[in-house]
């Protein structure tokens, strides 16, 4: 909520933003929470399809809209973020955030779970309009693995909360036999 508010006052308020969240549910709600519009729909993209099926007209009446949707992932956020897309924010552009190393060849043998949401972002990082990965390591990993333009990514680091200068207490952490 506070960086939405510091990106609103940045923008003289002329951006508003809203969250679109996915929460395990059965029908999409709306309400405002703390000044913001928030749109909640359930965590399953099989029960966001029939939800939006089910409560098109309803949302169209709250008069959202919106310029730029970002998924979280490139698995079910990023489904639930094209359907969205398709049915309600037509123009807008779709963001989908890497935070881990998924094309790594160790992390796709993980799991089978791992295999198969690799395979799924094949599919969902084509529709992106724009990647926002960690690191210049992770884009090249995503480039070559997925074969998606270098013009679609953006290299964001995750902010620390420490200051380089400040020099942090550590004790390490010693395991005994007992």
């Amino acid at each position: 909520v506070k960086y939405s508010e510091l990106l609103e006052l940045k923008s003289n308020n002329n951006l508003r933003f809203g969250i679109i969240r996915f929460r395990l549910q059965k029908s999409i709600t709306f309400g405002i929470q703390d000044g913001l519009q928030i749109l909640t729909f359930p965590s399953n993209p099989f029960r966001v399809a029939i939800s939006l099926l089910l409560t098109k007209a309803n949302i169209n009446n709250q008069h959202l809209s919106a310029k730029v949707l970002v998924a979280g992932d490139p698995w079910e956020s990023s489904l639930c973020a094209y359907l969205l897309k398709s049915t309600f924010f037509t123009m807008a552009k779709v963001q989908v955030q890497i935070h881990g190393d998924i094309g790594n060849k160790t992390w796709i043998r993980l799991t089978f779970r791992n295999f198969l949401r690799s395979k799924l972002a094949k599919l969902t990082l084509q529709f992106a309009d724009q990647l926002r990965t960690v690191s210049k390591k992770q884009t090249e990993n995503i480039i070559s693995k997925y074969r998606v333009s270098d013009l679609k990514c953006r290299v964001i680091p995750v902010p620390s909360l420490f200051s380089t200068t400040v020099d942090i207490p550590f004790e390490p952490l010693i395991v005994t036999g007992k």
